[in-house]
């Protein structure tokens, strides 16, 4: 699981020490950005700071922030001088004649009864006048920062003499932090900045919040009251709390670059708590859902990222639209807003990319498989750890792979994914499978891909033939089927000995497969660039294939001819018979 906590110790330090000057300072920083958990640490570490911290925005009744604050600040005075009031109201009633419990005699000699009747009187007064609690509550502010004041003159007078005196004028450093001052309504800002006149200097105040969207702020009216701005530590800035993440990543899920991903967010600024809601769904989708294995990583992250911040991109996504960057020509396209130029960039190819569709990897990418993407979705592909064992251990199931690969399969898909680091025994029972088809003959990108795995593997530099004269041998290969597999999967030509050379068209008529004999025969005997000027015995050899043969020799010939540009012309005509499959015409303007 990944480890969401930062170390900010550093920055924790030099703003603490800036928190004892009795300055106004602003931290800036978007909601999320992890201001609130950076200042608690400082709280939590630095002893010698008194911090109270109010959060205005969630403040949801009418009562006074004025009066909010000198709670938070002065609790004792505000419950102590609470209480006194409401005692002597109660005083004041229980001792009149009207409830008459003999508490009168007992408190009427000595000043507490006058003191009882002037605090009951004061209230009363203050009822009937309307005085505000804001009038009340900014004198109390005046006198507690008026003795305090005085008491810090006293306290610097003695703490050269008395260590004691010293440690307890070092512990008296209010902090009054405004969080997330950015969210509070500009009549709330308005009775904040009321206070500020009397606590500035007196103690350290800090606001914080995006100063990009302080409703005061159009007139630079924080600016004035702000002694400076600091903003949050590199640490928690998006670049670096998502390269972290990125590195995490990249490991737990084994893939080798999320570059796309990490620019998207850093890009969009994405912050803390974005990135604690993205981690949480991750975990949900690749490990509760079990999609690990079964997705492409990074569009599988991309499309966590959409469904998080990007609502509409992502019903769009489910409404199975297609993204593109200009001029929609149907109503299933659709140019994403609102997002980055990356994000664009990666949705428009991973929805309409072309090569998308013919990739190989597995698992099944989003145009292949995209229900398989959506969030809580169900898995339906077979667990990747049992299809390699099936494919280790049932030789069935390897025969259907490799004579079906060309058509594209999950399973397929799997060993082009997984044979660089595919364990040596179920390696060789795939290689020992491939072997077998390839004498029928058959090619396919799959079986080549196994066969370049094992010359990779052996990692030989001696001659081709030598690794595979011992499978040849295994499997009763003919001669035409050694020359297929030569010519097909290993481009060795030049190694073929000259007896294993097919030298005339009566041998070439006897050869299991006689297209490839045919053109062996033709490349040792005449140079391939004229291979389309056949004689008439090779023209009627030609005109007794079936067509699969047909195509396969012509389409072989291309292989030659095709790499030297000066004939390419003159092979399109050919071309285009295969491909109409109208070859046995084509035959009869020759014969």
């Amino acid at each position: 699981m990944f480890e969401n906590k930062i170390d900010t110790k550093f920055s924790e330090q030099r703003f603490g020490k800036y928190l004892k000057l009795k300055k106004t300072y602003f931290l800036n920083g978007s909601w999320g950005s992890g201001k609130t958990t950076f200042l608690e640490k400082i709280k939590e570490k630095d002893k010698e700071l008194d911090i109270k911290v109010i959060n205005l925005w969630r403040i949801t009744n009418n009562r006074s922030i004025i009066k909010e604050i000198f709670v938070i600040m002065h609790p004792w005075i505000y419950y102590l001088s609470l209480l006194i009031m409401i005692m002597s109201i109660i005083i004041s009633i229980l001792a009149t004649d009207v409830v008459n419990i003999g508490l009168s005699k007992s408190i009427q000699s000595g000043g507490f009864w006058t003191l009882i009747t002037i605090v009951s009187l004061f209230v009363a007064v203050a009822k009937f006048m309307k005085l505000t609690t804001d009038s009340f509550f900014l004198t109390l502010f005046r006198i507690a920062y008026l003795f305090n004041l005085k008491n810090e003159y006293y306290l610097h007078y003695l703490e050269f003499t008395s260590p004691g005196v010293r440690v307890m004028h070092n512990a008296i450093n209010q902090v009054l932090i405004f969080d997330d001052f950015d969210r509070v309504s500009e009549d709330r800002q308005l009775e904040a900045y009321k206070i500020f006149n009397i606590l500035q200097n007196r103690i350290t105040i800090v606001f914080t919040g995006d100063i990009n969207i302080i409703s005061r702020n159009d007139g630079n009216f924080l600016q004035k009251i702000v002694d400076e701005r600091i903003e949050l530590p590199l640490d928690l800035q998006p670049i670096a709390i998502w390269d972290k993440l990125i590195t995490y990543l990249m490991k737990d899920l084994n893939v080798r670059s999320l570059s796309n991903l990490k620019a998207i967010a850093v890009s969009e600024e994405r912050n803390l708590r974005d990135r604690k809601r993205f981690i949480d769904l991750v975990d949900k989708e690749f490990y509760t859902h079990n999609k690990k294995g079964h997705v492409q990583v990074e569009q599988q992250l991309i499309i966590i990222y959409i469904y998080l911040f990007h609502t509409k991109l992502y019903r769009e996504l489910l409404d199975g639209k297609k993204f593109v960057s200009d001029s929609p020509e149907s109503e299933k396209q659709v140019i994403p807003t609102n997002c980055s130029y990356r994000l664009t960039s990666f949705l428009v190819k991973m929805t309409t990319d072309s090569t998308e569709i013919s990739n190989r990897n597995f698992p099944r990418n989003y145009i292949q498989n995209n229900t398989i993407y959506y969030i809580y979705a169900k898995i339906n592909n077979d667990d990747k750890y049992k299809l390699l064992e099936d494919i280790a251990t049932n030789q069935t199931s390897r025969e259907d792979i490799l004579m079906n690969s060309d058509y594209g399969s999950d399973k397929a898909d799997l060993i082009f994914s997984e044979i660089d680091d595919m364990k040596s025994e179920t390696f060789n029972s795939l290689l020992e499978t491939a072997m077998q088809i390839i004498k029928t003959p058959r090619y396919s990108d799959l079986l080549q891909k196994i066969i370049s795995q094992k010359i990779w593997r052996v990692n030989d530099s001696h001659s081709k033939l030598d690794l595979w004269n011992n499978y040849f041998e295994k499997y009763n290969y003919s001669s035409s089927q050694k020359l297929f597999f030569i010519y097909s999967y290993l481009g060795a030509a030049n190694e073929i000995s000259d007896q294993d050379h097919f030298k005339s068209l009566d041998t070439v008529k006897k050869a299991d497969i006689t297209w490839i004999a045919l053109y062996d025969y033709i490349y040792n005997n005449r140079d391939v660039t004229s291979v389309y000027k056949l004689n008439d015995k090779e023209w009627k050899i030609l005109a007794d294939f079936n067509m699969e043969d047909f195509a396969a020799f012509w389409q072989f010939i291309s292989i030659e001819l095709l790499e030297q540009t000066q004939f390419e012309n003159e092979f399109l005509g050919i071309k285009k018979e295969i491909e109409n499959k109208e070859g046995k015409t084509f035959l009869k303007m020759h014969l």
